[in-house]
Formats: C-alpha cells, structure tokens, sequence
C-alpha cells in the first residue's frame, strides 16, 4: 500500500526559498499501514492526516498540533510497534517534534532538541548499526548537521553529535554510497552551492564531509537516485537558481564525478526530472564548473 507525503508551503520561513501552495510528492511503500496523505501546514503550525479509504477517496482530514513552524515531516515506525509514526522539525524552536502513532497519532508531540539552529531538514535510518531508527537533522542557522541515536522505544540519545557542513544546509538525505552497508548522509548547502556528503563509520560517527560543487545555484532539494543503472547510487539536486538541476554519478567508493547539470526551463523540483520509470527526463544539458 502507498502512503504519499505532501509538504505544503502556505508561509515563507525567513530564507527566502517558500513555493506557496507547491506540494511535493515522497512515495513510499508501507505494506502494513493503510494508505494515507499526510500535510504539513506551516501557517496554522499543524499536521492534517488524511487516511485513504483504499479506493482513491481518503476520509476527512485529522488535524493534530504540532510544533512551531514545521519544515519537513517524515514517517516511520520509531517505536518498533508496527505502527507508523510522524516527525518533523521545528524551525523556531530548534527541536525535531515526534508523534508516536497508535492508528491516531499523538494530540501532544515529543520534542528532542536538534543540536543546532534553524532545523529544515531530516532523514532516518540506522546509523550506529544497533538495529534501531536514528534520526540525522540539517540545521540552516548554524551550517550543521546533527544525529540523534533512536533507543527503539520513541525517543532519542541527547544532546545529539554535531559535524560540519558548508553554508545553508537546507535537505539532508540518507543511502549507502560507497557500498560497505552502513548508511552515509548527504546534504545540500543552499547558500554556497555545495554538496556534503558525510561517509558513515562503524559504531555510528561520521568522516568529515567530501565537498561537490552543484552546477546550478540556490540547491533546494536532493534525492538519492540510481540514475545510470549501474547499481551505485548517485545524486540530483535541484538547483532554484539558473532553473536546472544537477546529476553527480557515484564512483561506488563514496565519491562522486563532477557533475552534469541540465536546464530546466523553470524552477525545478527534484520530482518534476523522473518519469514513472525512475529515468531523468532532464533539458538542455551544460557542464559544471
């Protein structure tokens, strides 16, 4: 069964980057759960899940309060009770905010601080290989990514590590890039165009990031893609400035080429450059510099 995630932007958050009423699309496949759509709306500072009906009709919308200023909302099971939970990040109060589910979800959100500033972004996975969920947060304020440790029980390990990034890291994302089954992360750096991409290490610690420069500027989404259908994972990232978006081939080491960047003709989202194939129907190609 498909649960689709929809993040709606109805209010600008202070970086200048807002699409007003945009949604963007994250399918994923949740065999246990039935379908639903669940919004993330800035304005009024809640979540409104909608529970599909599984016939292409959804029930009337849930709403449930939920931290101030919500960026990206995620999904997964943190508590190991096969129900599906919620998670998003709170930009005025520097917190990631957990609603466990139980069919409903919680009318009161946990909140864990996120090691930094300005929290946008997230991803899960399981990073310290102890076979529970953690969390990795981008933090725009202070140019740093953080990583909370999951316990399997609906919290988190605090204070959370804290690396490095370049300036404005604004979409984090999780994968294995360099093929040794432990996840890395890779985030994009809005303000100076840059890419890190941090290789994980057993027991849960990070390399200091590897830099990529983006062929376009103001990067604002990344998805993990195998493009070339070379069982390597590589990157896109959609680049808001020069309206194009940014193709980097992994190696299969944990590096990356320089990238291919191919015009858009408007403001892209990564969602927009893939067919229901997973192949790039991509515009005019052009190199990076």
């Amino acid at each position: 069964m498909l649960v689709t995630i929809l993040c709606r932007f109805t209010l600008g958050t202070g970086i200048g980057h807002s699409n007003p009423n945009r949604c963007f699309p994250h399918p994923t496949i949740y065999p246990r759960f039935p379908p639903m759509i669940s919004i993330k709306i800035i304005k009024s500072h809640t979540i409104s899940v909608l529970i599909g009906n599984g016939n292409g009709t959804f029930k009337t919308q849930q709403l449930y309060a939920t931290c101030y200023v919500p960026q990206q909302l995620i999904t997964q099971d943190f508590n190991r009770d096969n129900k599906l939970d919620l998670i998003t990040t709170s930009f005025s109060t520097n917190t990631i905010c957990l609603h466990l589910g139980y069919g409903t979800f919680m009318t009161t959100p946990q909140s864990f601080p996120s090691g930094g500033s300005l929290p946008i972004s997230l991803a899960a996975a399981e990073f310290n290989q102890d076979g529970q969920l953690d969390v990795a947060v981008a933090n725009y304020g202070n140019n740093t990514i953080s990583v909370l440790f999951g316990y399997g029980n609906g919290s988190f390990q605090t204070p959370p590590t804290v690396y490095s990034t370049g300036s404005g890291p604004r979409f984090i994302v999780t994968g294995d890039f360099n093929g040794d089954t432990r996840n890395d992360l890779a985030v994009i750096n809005t303000v100076s165009s840059t890419i890190g991409v941090f290789i994980g290490n057993i027991g849960g610690t990070f390399q200091p990031q590897r830099v990529y420069t983006t062929g376009g500027t103001d990067p604002i989404q990344l998805i993990v893609v195998d493009v070339n259908q070379d069982n390597v994972q590589d990157l896109i990232t959609a680049n808001n400035g020069g309206s194009s978006v940014s193709i980097f081939q992994g190696v299969g080491d944990g590096t990356f080429l320089t990238c291919e960047n191919y015009l858009t003709g408007s403001p892209p989202s990564t969602n927009d450059v893939f067919n229901g194939e997973s192949h790039c129907d991509c515009g005019t190609r052009f190199s990076c510099h």
